[in-house]
């Protein structure tokens, strides 16, 4: 009725945005079984060009930079991904 509520010069109501949920009680445990998945990344040092031209790569001497990311259940019986030290609920459609 929107077109009527401007015929009688009456204001418009718009809801406000819906607000996010605070879903961090349904976290799970720390002390709960989780999978977890570890990247290794490594900074190659250069070692230079052999007689073919092609260059060549060693990880002597290298930054060694361990990064994971866990996944678990929650209590709410969703999946939710543990980064950092913060769990994230995934959301997921319907």
């Amino acid at each position: 009725m929107p077109l009527a509520a401007l015929a009688n010069n009456e204001p418009i109501v718009v809801p406000a945005p819906e607000q996010p949920k605070d879903f961090a009680h349904l976290a799970p445990e720390d002390t709960g079984t989780t999978l977890t998945i570890t990247g290794d990344n490594r900074t190659l040092e250069e070692r230079g060009t052999n007689s073919d031209g092609i260059y060549s790569y060693y990880a002597f001497n290298s930054v060694h930079v361990t990064n994971q990311v866990s996944m678990a259940v929650g209590k709410d019986n969703r999946l939710w991904l543990k980064i950092g030290d913060e769990w994230k609920r995934v959301a997921v459609d319907a």
